[in-house]
């Protein structure tokens, strides 16, 4: 079974940090975006307290007067979905990913349009009437709705759309990790996984490659290969291997990913390359930022970039 996030959450905002690295500094939708993560992020609670900081180091002064941007692009995410589910191509993963995005989107705008005091503005009103009535759609995103409710409800457009769609499918809330640890193995993030080991603080690459060590496989969500890295403190560089399956020890390199865009992103840094006969190589920076780090691949259509995933030991409550 090819594993995914249990975090959609965490998942847009590496995404939203992958994207604020790649342009070296952040355009106004960038910016409106991540205040709108921040506030989604608060709402969570403690569990998501590494995303508030990770948001806010990258975070500029709330753009004046673009609100109405975010709106307008969620009414268009949302007729697209809507254009998605009518089409006879029975693409049900692809339209799963975009369920995903389409929520994350109007739950962005309709916090923006709050946060500046437009939510009572006629373009929110109008998304809200227009998803209001097929809030079923967002089946998938229930317990996501679940957690981000703010406790002891709320009128407001957000709390509405969250509470919506969590009370039409009994969303739960997930239990994140908390005071009480509990060692269970489950899949991460390698942005988490390195923020765990480095405690906020810069990792020298001899402990990042200590690090990585430690972790045979890293797996790619929608693929049924694997990567493996290595870290070669002299040279700084990392190396990725593809390999099939859980064949970590394989001497032979799998080309199924030929093709395949392979990226680190170090804050405003971003490097990139293209996997070749199996593997790939990166240079990277003489200390990692925990902050600000990820490692991220794109398959040869060009179109998302996904994290890495590891199967490692996590706390929770």
């Amino acid at each position: 079974m090819t594993p995914t996030t249990s975090d959609p959450l965490a998942d847009r905002v590496a995404d939203w940090a992958a994207q604020m690295a790649e342009q070296s500094g952040s355009s106004d939708e960038l910016a409106l975006q991540g205040w709108a993560l921040r506030e989604a992020a608060r709402r969570r609670g403690p569990s998501a307290q590494h995303l508030v900081e990770t948001i806010a180091h990258q975070l500029g002064a709330l753009p004046q007067g673009e609100i109405s941007q975010p709106i307008n692009r969620a009414t268009h995410a949302w007729n697209q979905l809507l254009a998605e589910l009518d089409s006879t191509d029975e693409n049900f993963e692809h339209v799963r990913i975009q369920i995903r995005d389409v929520f994350f989107s109007v739950l962005e705008a309709f916090i923006l349009a709050e946060e500046t005091g437009e939510d009572e503005s006629l373009p929110a009103q109008q998304l809200f009437n227009a998803i209001a009535n097929d809030l079923y759609f967002f089946e998938p995103m229930a317990d996501v709705a679940a957690e981000l409710q703010r406790s002891g409800g709320g009128m407001q457009l957000s709390d509405l759309f969250c509470t919506g769609v969590a009370g039409m499918f009994d969303g739960e809330v997930r239990v994140r990790p908390g005071a009480q640890p509990v060692e269970v193995e489950e899949f991460v993030p390698i942005s988490a996984v390195v923020r765990a080991a480095a405690s906020a603080k810069p990792l020298t690459l001899a402990a990042f490659e200590k690090l990585l060590a430690g972790i045979p496989v890293w797996y790619i969500k929608w693929a049924t290969q694997r990567l493996t890295l290595a870290v070669s403190s002299k040279t700084g560089q990392l190396r990725a291997t593809v390999v099939d399956g859980d064949q970590a020890g394989s001497p032979v390199a799998s080309h199924e990913l030929n093709g395949w865009q392979f990226r680190m992103a170090h804050g405003k840094e971003s490097v990139a390359t293209t996997i070749a006969d199996g593997s790939a190589t990166l240079k990277l920076p003489r200390q990692i930022d925990p902050r600000i780090f990820v490692l991220q691949i794109k398959d040869r259509a060009g179109e998302d970039w996904v994290e890495l995933f590891g199967r490692v030991e996590q706390s929770r409550s």
